[in-house]
């Protein structure tokens, strides 16, 4: 048996100008702030709770639940009749609030009953941005498996025809010298942009070899954005179909006392 965390970046943007890109110990400061708190917030009209439960290891453990109706028979003395209980389900959820080369990331528990990870917690990080006066906003996204969009385009039968990259201002955890990060860093700190996207196109064919396409590929791979594309012949690619997982093996309650012990692994740090 073994459980899946699906994997996400967090990044934190500064809203305010002229400090667009805050300091590290600001933004840290803030991550752990928010995460460290409880929150009710809703998700297509049903009501989930987000709930602290430690910190260990400086990572932060959490988790998110909802309310839902369970069927059961009744005694037999009462003819089995059918009835219903509230119950709650809840996925565990592993936080690195740290900036660091792998830092401000986000283990999501993989839960059918819970429902898609990263639809909820876009509800959720929506609620926050919008409850709290701050001079700062968060932003997710899963991360990629790296690699993937270009073994699309070597397995297509066809040329990318339309190429869509959608970026998030970076925290400080990419290479330095990335001209994606320092592009996407110079509009931000002109324009005061939370969200830039790139958008290029040709019915005949796109030329991707090119090294500064891969740095923004790697770039928001990383989780630091989308991307999404469609070749000639009308093959459609989308990112978020090919996140990064992290897995804990173990029985169900084996896992959730490992991951308190060592929340690491759920981040795929260990």
């Amino acid at each position: 048996m073994a459980t899946q965390f699906d994997l996400f970046r967090i990044s934190v943007v500064a809203t305010r100008r002229p400090s667009l890109f805050a300091t590290v110990e600001e933004k840290d400061s803030y991550m752990e702030k928010i995460f460290s708190q409880n929150w009710q917030f809703e998700h297509r009209k049903t009501t989930f709770d987000y709930v602290y439960i430690k910190n260990s290891h400086q990572r932060i453990i959490a988790r998110i639940g909802r309310a839902r109706l369970i069927e059961y028979h009744s005694a037999p003395e009462r003819g089995f009749e059918r009835e219903q209980m509230p119950a709650w389900q809840a996925s565990t959820l592993v936080i690195d609030p740290t900036d660091h080369a792998d830092g401000h990331k986000l283990g999501f528990e993989v839960n059918p009953q819970i429902g898609n990870g990263f639809s909820i917690l876009k509800s959720m990080i929506r609620h926050i941005n919008n409850l709290i006066d701050s001079p700062f906003e968060l932003e997710i996204n899963p991360i990629n498996n790296p690699g993937t969009f270009f073994s699309f385009v070597e397995k297509s039968e066809s040329p990318i025809s339309y190429l869509s990259i959608t970026f998030t201002p970076p925290n400080g955890l990419w290479t330095a010298g990335s001209s994606a990060r320092e592009e996407v860093k110079q509009i931000v700190n002109n324009t005061g942009a939370t969200k830039v996207k790139t958008t290029v196109s040709n019915p005949n064919g796109l030329d991707t070899s090119s090294n500064g396409l891969k740095d923004a590929v790697d770039y928001a791979e990383s989780g630091s954005g989308s991307i999404k594309a469609r070749t000639v012949s009308g093959t459609k690619y989308n990112s978020d179909a090919s996140q990064k997982s992290a897995i804990v093996s173990g029985e169900s309650a084996e896992v959730h006392q490992n991951v308190m012990i060592n929340p690491q692994q759920a981040l795929g740090q260990n």
